[in-house]
């Protein structure tokens, strides 16, 4: 390269033909663009064409002899400088990127010193002119008088420095006459400080190719200077007879290191004017062309080297085995994550194409099929000969169109759950002309029960067998319409579930949708379908964290979870009757292994964890216990048996009450963290070993630090609930928080508005767009979790109190009628007076205030208005809610407020 001499040219070369080892696990990426590598080269070639200008502007300018000398010298003098500064600049960036890759994090937490030393050898490969490298646990360096050059008091110091996080000084020392450029840096997980490197570099090949200096144009040093000692002498050139008298010294960005410039008798005439330019325009023109090779010679290396890691990840994948590359450049991790993913979705979709050609009996109702129906390829899979024999009509009528597998079929495996014999679609015939919802009109569908973000009711009140029926065919219309011919279901472990599945079915296939039963699942499974088994939609029959006698329907039509409007829709085309009727179809499948599988190949931990799980009796008995467990955790679980009555307590991690169990079981069994879900598992609540809880707000608080850390810039959502203090986290670390409203299927749809890489409610929904799918998953995000706090090296405790907690409350409800609870609120924000409160409207009424905030908005699944607040200090938080009590009994005096 230009900063080398042609011999070591040669020598990088050669050792840019070997690549670093793609075989090191991690689960993290370092993420730097094309422009970051280049940046060096392209700010330094900039700066130096400016510098070089204004040197010639001002030299050619100098009429006095006495002002040419002063600025002539003073010029060399910040050429030979400003060289040295620039590629120090270019080293000390290739090292602050290798010292900060997780892999080393990750192997220093798991005191893998094999690992380690691979590393350093893998990176002395990658970095020009490193004679040694060393990487140490903190604490852990040592003298070692036989490594080349040999770790002295010296180097041993800066080390100690660099774990005080005093960021030491590079320094040179000398050993058997040759002279080395010493660095030690800090080795972070997070902010924690958790090891050091110590790198050597060989001086002479550093400085190998500075250009000489005219024996007639003086003299200069670059030299190592410590307070007032005597100067060690890096480099000189030039003719030695003049170095008189003090010189003219110009500091690096070392600032130890210093170049100083003794002019010539000849300096002050004009004839030497064009050397000496030349000189500086040689000088400073070599640095920027030397800066820009080194950038690019950097650049190269990075792309060989992502180039053999991607290429070993696709081999992985072809496999089937495990694998996790630790990209150094942006391009290469998006390229891995979305191949990863789409190789996935294919690999589940031809594993279930050859399972349904083996296994699948597909009935069908009588009715002529709509015309479009045979061409119908939204799973793009290869029908059985009974299923062709089915689409082509040429089969004898079929009177029970959700008969299902026969019982010897190993098609489903749900631990045992027959769903046959619990939804009893074999004991009666379904009729298209004759079916339970059409029975009943607009009129008998209750509005109430169309809410924000899904539809959801008391059972046999608002929500009957025969509304359910009616919303399957509104809901089968509607997929129709957006060109979605089957529909994915699931449902949840409530009592009311299985009668409602059936009815919810009955409706779709009475639409003339093909409908896909998933079975008794967690919601994220039924969202996981709708992305990997070619269809985008899918009904998850479920009462989420409600009380036992709440059921209702998550929906999501053409990869769009409905909320608002899209909800509301779906009671007008049943009030019109714009329901379509044609020719169903009915099949199950499992998608358990194929969720399971999904997560344990993107979610490797760095050591074992030992946690309770508390599933609450829902939906997640049985999947969250084995997804932990192939994880490599010590799990032990409360409340695994699925029952729709909720024994033990309701299934609401963002109750405290609730979490009482959970808690006594982690600090009894001494186990490092304790995870809870709710009914469904879409929502997830944390407790530490001390009983403290972690609300959600909080735990999105570490979800974006560690994705911020490699993701700069990116965007993180959070709601009106969740604290200021993560707008503040996500500023500081150059990222965009953006308040958005409360709703899972609102956060779903920011979260695709933005492309943020992660966002979150205070109720406890996570959702990940980051090596996942954008969708609100508990499972995925205790993962998520744990592979965060595996590689700390501290406990729990002390990762979640780098997030102190201000004054707060948990989520306060105040029962209201809910035909009044909106209206409440509307006057809240149209009535109240908060002086000098910066007023949001965006979700119900929040007021923030510079020490408190409060917020008061309408419950969207239940008849309670929802109150929280947060304050820097006790008293603050009495004054917020008392504020907010004042102005609440003004708009309504008869509520009883529980602060």
């Amino acid at each position: 390269m230009g900063l080398f001499s042609k011999k070591s040219d040669q020598q990088s070369a050669a050792k840019g033909k070997t690549q670093p080892s793609p075989n090191t696990p991690s689960t993290n990426t370092q993420k730097f663009s094309l422009f970051t590598k280049l940046a060096p080269g392209i700010v330094g070639s900039v700066l130096s064409v400016i510098a070089c200008a204004a040197g010639l502007y001002f030299l050619l300018g100098v009429q006095a002899a006495e002002q040419n000398n002063a600025i002539v010298g003073d010029n060399i003098a910040k050429a030979y400088s400003e060289y040295i500064s620039q590629q120090l600049f270019v080293l000390e960036a290739a090292l602050d990127t290798a010292a900060s890759k997780k892999e080393i994090s990750k192997s220093i937490s798991a005191r893998d010193l094999k690992n380690l030393a691979s590393i350093a050898h893998e990176t002395k490969k990658n970095i020009p002119f490193i004679a040694n490298i060393h990487i140490y646990p903190k604490g852990k360096a040592r003298k070692d008088a036989a490594s080349t050059p040999p770790v002295s008091f010296a180097q041993l110091d800066m080390i100690r420095r660099a774990e005080k996080d005093k960021e030491p000084t590079p320094e040179m020392h000398t050993q058997n006459k040759v002279r080395y450029l010493n660095y030690a840096l800090a080795i972070r997980n997070e902010d924690k400080i958790i090891g050091t490197m110590l790198v050597n570099f060989r001086i002479h090949d550093l400085l190998a190719a500075i250009p000489a200096l005219d024996n007639d144009a003086g003299y200069i040093e670059i030299a190592q200077q410590f307070g007032n000692s005597e100067p060690q002498i890096i480099h000189k050139s030039g003719n030695i007879k003049f170095k008189q008298g003090k010189g003219i010294s110009i500091a690096s960005s070392n600032k130890h290191w210093l170049a100083i410039y003794y002019p010539s008798d000849k300096v002050n005439s004009t004839e030497s004017l064009i050397p000496t330019i030349a000189v500086i325009v040689c000088i400073t023109v070599l640095s920027a062309l030397c800066l820009t090779l080194l950038s690019l010679f950097i650049l190269d290396k990075s792309l060989a080297s992502n180039a053999t890691l991607l290429t070993t990840a696709f081999n992985a994948l072809i496999s089937h085995e495990k694998h996790s590359a630790v990209f150094t450049l942006s391009i290469f991790t998006s390229l891995h994550q979305t191949v990863e993913r789409l190789f996935t979705d294919y690999d589940s979709q031809v594993r279930h194409t050859a399972l349904k050609a083996k296994n699948t009996k597909t009935t069908q109702n009588t009715a002529p099929a709509p015309d479009d129906y045979a061409q119908d390829d939204v799973l793009d899979i290869d029908l059985s000969d009974d299923d062709e024999n089915l689409m082509s009509g040429s089969e004898a009528d079929i009177d029970d169109p959700l008969a299902v597998l026969d019982e010897d079929s190993d098609m489903l495996d749900l631990d045992e759950v027959d769903l046959a014999e619990e939804l009893d679609f074999a004991d009666e015939n379904i009729d298209n002309s004759d079916t339970a919802g059409m029975d009943i009109t607009g009129e008998d569908v209750p509005d109430e029960i169309f809410r924000a973000y899904d539809i959801r009711g008391i059972v046999d009140q608002n929500l009957t067998i025969d509304t359910a029926n009616i919303i399957g065919m509104a809901i089968g219309s509607e997929a129709q319409s957006q060109g979605q011919n089957s529909i994915i279901v699931a449902r949840d472990g409530r009592l009311s579930s299985p009668e409602l599945t059936k009815a919810l079915t009955q409706g779709l296939i009475t639409s003339g949708v093909k409908v896909i039963d998933i079975g008794l699942v967690p919601t994220p499974v039924l969202y996981f379908a709708t992305h990997t088994l070619g269809t985008q939609s899918g009904v998850m029959v479920t009462g989420s964290h409600n009380p036992p006698n709440y059921n209702g329907f998550k929906v999501v039509i053409n990869n769009q979870a409905l909320a608002n409007e899209q909800i509301t829709a779906l009671k007008t085309r049943i009030d019109s009757g714009q329901l379509s009727q044609g020719q169903g179809s009915y099949e199950q499948m499992d998608m358990s292994s194929d969720y399971l599988d999904r997560i344990t190949n993107d979610v490797v931990l760095a050591k074992p964890v030992k946690i309770v799980i508390d599933c609450g009796n829902g939906a997640t008995g049985d999947l969250a216990p084995a997804l932990l467990d192939t994880l490599g955790c010590t799990v032990l679980t409360l409340n695994r048996e699925i029952d729709g009555n909720f024994p033990n307590h309701h299934p609401d991690p963002s109750n405290p009450a609730n979490l009482q169990q959970l808690i006594d079981t982690v600090q009894k069994e001494g186990a490092e963290l304790g995870i809870a879900f709710d009914g469904d598992g879409d929502r997830i609540g944390v407790v530490t070993p001390d009983g403290k809880i972690i609300w959600p707000d909080r735990l999105l608080m570490l979800y974006a630090k560690d994705l911020l850390s490699r993701n700069p810039g990116a965007d993180i959502l959070y709601d009106v609930k969740c604290t200021r203090d993560i707008a503040e986290l996500v500023s500081n670390m150059g990222g965009r928080a953006i308040m958005c409203e409360t709703g899972h299927s609102l956060v779903k749809a920011k979260m695709r508005e933005t492309g943020a890489v992660v966002g979150g409610e205070f109720s406890g929904h996570i959702f990940f767009n980051d090596r996942w799918y954008g969708f609100d998953d508990a499972l995925y995000s205790a993962a998520r979790l744990l592979e965060i706090l595996s590689m700390e090296p501290i406990d729990a405790i002390e990762v979640f109190a780098e997030f102190p907690e201000k004054n707060n409350t948990p989520e306060i409800q105040i029962p209201v009628p809910e035909s009044e609870k909106f209206d409440i609120v509307r006057r809240m924000q149209e009535g109240s007076n908060f002086p000098n409160g910066n007023i949001v409207t965006l979700d119900g009424l929040r007021v923030d205030f510079s020490d408190s905030w409060g917020l008061l908005r309408a419950s969207n699944t239940t008849p309670n208005l929802i109150a929280r607040f947060e304050a820097d200090s006790a008293e603050s938080l009495a004054n917020i809610q008392a504020l907010f009590k004042e102005q609440l009994l003004q708009v309504q005096p008869n509520l009883a407020l529980p602060f």
